[in-house]
C-alpha cells in the first residue's frame, strides 16, 4: 500500500479490467457449452428423425350435427427404442427453447402432405388436417420458401391443409404474424 491516491486508483482500474476479462472468458465458455449442448441435441434429432422416431397420430374432427368425422389434427409423438409412445410436452418445450422445433414441424408438415396425397388419390377430397407451427419455425426466415417447398412435392388439394399456430413461445410479433398468414393463405 502507498500514500498516494493515484496507484490505488491504477489498482482498482487493473481488477475491474482483469474482472471484465474473466466475465467475458466466463460467457465465451457457457456459449461453447450451450452451443455443444445444441449441436449434441440436434445430431440426436436428427438422428431420432431418420431412424423412425418421430411419427405422426392423428386425432379426429368431428362434425357436431351429423357426428361424422370431417378432419383430424395431426400431432407428433415420439416412440422410444422400448415402444414407449413420448408425449410432446417432453420434447417439444426444449426443442423451441434450442430452436430445433423447426425440424419436428416440417417433419410432420412432410408426414401430413403425404397423407392428404394418399386420400386424394382414394378420391377423398374434403378431408382436412391441421398441422401444427411453431412460432420460432415461423421465425426462421425462410419458412414460407419451406412449406411450399414441401406442399409442392405432393398432389392434394391446398384446401385440406390447415396451419394452427402454437402458443408456446412467443418470438413473433403480432404484425408480422398477420402478414405471414396472409402469404401463406
Amino acid at each position: 500500500w502507498k500514500d498516494t491516491v493515484s496507484d490505488i486508483k491504477r489498482r482498482v482500474s487493473q481488477a475491474e479490467q482483469l474482472m471484465y476479462l474473466e466475465k467475458q472468458k466466463f460467457y465465451e465458455e457457457e456459449r461453447t457449452l450451450e452451443s455443444k449442448h445444441r449441436t449434441k441435441m440436434m445430431g440426436s434429432l436428427l438422428s431420432d428423425l431418420e431412424n423412425g422416431c418421430y411419427h405422426m397420430f392423428l386425432q379426429p374432427k368431428s362434425n357436431i350435427e351429423n357426428q361424422k368425422v370431417v378432419g383430424a389434427e395431426a400431432l407428433v409423438r415420439k416412440i422410444s427404442a422400448s415402444g414407449e409412445v413420448i408425449a410432446p410436452y417432453e420434447f417439444v418445450p426444449q426443442l423451441e427453447s434450442e430452436k430445433l422445433i423447426y425440424y419436428i414441424d416440417f417433419f410432420m408438415l412432410e408426414e401430413v402432405c403425404k397423407f392428404l396425397q394418399s386420400l386424394c388419390e382414394k378420391g377423398n377430397t374434403n378431408f382436412k388436417i391441421s398441422v401444427n407451427m411453431s412460432r420460432v419455425t415461423m421465425a426462421e426466415n425462410n419458412y414460407i420458401q419451406k412449406i411450399v417447398g414441401i406442399c409442392d412435392k405432393y398432389q392434394f388439394q391446398r384446401a385440406q391443409l390447415e396451419f394452427e399456430i402454437t402458443e408456446s413461445s412467443r418470438t413473433m410479433d403480432n404484425m408480422r404474424m398477420e402478414e405471414d398468414i396472409k402469404r401463406l393463405k
